[in-house]
C-alpha cells in the first residue's frame, strides 16, 4: 500500500516549499512497513514528512498529536545496513549510547512507538518548561551582559582618553586627596604601569628586529656560538665573537632566562639569546 494515501500522512511546510508532493514521494521498505501499521492504528496522529532525500525518498517522519510532537521515525544507516530509528525525549533519557532506538525489526519498532509515543504528562511538561526557561534566561543574561560590556568598554575608553589627556592633572589631584592607604595603592599601580610600558617598548623593539632578522640570534653550543643575522650564519668562539655582540651577550649572561634588557636584547633560555643591533651605527 502507498503510505502517502493515508490522510494522516502529510508533508511539512518546508518539504512543500522545496517542491515535493505526496504523489511523487516514496519511502524505504522498512519505514513504509512501520507507517502502514501505525497510521491506521492512530488516525488522530499526524505522520509529518520532515526530510526528503535528493531521490524523493521520505526518510524522516515527525509524529504529531494535538500540535505536540510525540517523536520521530526515520530510516538511518547503522551497522552497514539501513534500520528504523525511533526517537523522542523518553527514549533518549533511558539510553546510554545514542539518542534513538534502532532496529531492523518492524514489529519491535512499532512496539517502541506504542510504548513511548504519548503526550507529555504534567511532570514532563514542567521539566521541559524548566529546561527551556533556563536556556532562555541564560541566553538573555549572556546577550544583555555582552551589550552591557560593550557600553561599559566604550565609556571606560572615553574616561581613559580624558585621563591620559586634559584630565590627567585633575586625576592626580583626585589621587592626592585620597585616603593614604588607597593613595599608596594607586600610586604603586601607576609606577608599575610605567615600568611595564618601558618593558613593552623594549620587547616590541626586540620583536621588530627579530622578525626583520636584523637582530643576532645566538645559540651557545658546546663552547661555540652559532650566530644568525638575516640569512648569514657564522660560528664563533669567545675570542672571535664580534665586539659589538660580546658586550651585550655578556650582560645577557648575567640575567635569568626570560629577561629583557633595553637596547641590549633578551635571554630566551640558558642557551639562546637575541642581541639587538644599533641600526644608526650599522648604517654609519
Amino acid at each position: 500500500m502507498n503510505i502517502f494515501e493515508f490522510n494522516n500522512v502529510v508533508l511539512s511546510p518546508q518539504v512543500v516549499i522545496n517542491g515535493h508532493a505526496k504523489g511523487s514521494l516514496k519511502a524505504h521498505t522498512l519505514l513504509k512497513q512501520v507507517i502502514v501499521k501505525l497510521a491506521p492504528m492512530y488516525p488522530l496522529w499526524q505522520f509529518v514528512v520532515s526530510n526528503v532525500t535528493m531521490g524523493d525518498e521520505a526518510h524522516t517522519f515527525k509524529v504529531m498529536a494535538n500540535g505536540q510532537e510525540l517523536g520521530s521515525i526515520s530510516r538511518v544507516y547503522h551497522g552497514r545496513d539501513y534500520v528504523i530509528a525511533v526517537g523522542n525525549h523518553r527514549i533518549s533519557e533511558n539510553r546510554t549510547r545514542g539518542s534513538e532506538y534502532k532496529t531492523k525489526d518492524v514489529d519491535k519498532a512499532v512496539l517502541k512507538v506504542k510504548k513511548t509515543f504519548f503526550p507529555r504528562n504534567p511532570s514532563e511538561r514542567l521539566s521541559e518548561a524548566a529546561t527551556e526557561t533556563d536556556r532562555f534566561l541564560n541566553g538573555q543574561e549572556n546577550g544583555k551582559q555582552r551589550a552591557l560590556n560593550k557600553h561599559e568598554y566604550s565609556i571606560s575608553e572615553a574616561m581613559m582618553e580624558y585621563v591620559r589627556g586634559a584630565g590627567y592633572a585633575a586625576f592626580l589631584t583626585y589621587v592626592n586627596d585620597m585616603e593614604p592607604r588607597l593613595k599608596d595603592k594607586v600610586l604603586a599601580h601607576m609606577q608599575g604601569q610605567q615600568e611595564l610600558q618601558m618593558e613593552m617598548k623594549s620587547i616590541e623593539e626586540i620583536r621588530r628586529q627579530f622578525d626583520s632578522q636584523i637582530a643576532a640570534l645566538i645559540v651557545r653550543d658546546s663552547g661555540k656560538y652559532l650566530v644568525r643575522i638575516d640569512d648569514n650564519v657564522q660560528i664563533y668562539d669567545d675570542n672571535t665573537l664580534p665586539e659589538s655582540m660580546r658586550g651585550k651577550l655578556g650582560m645577557l649572561k648575567l640575567v635569568d632566562a626570560g629577561f629583557f634588557l633595553s637596547d641590549v636584547g633578551c635571554r630566551v633560555n640558558d642557551e639562546v639569546f637575541v642581541v639587538t643591533v644599533d641600526e644608526e651605527q650599522e648604517q654609519a
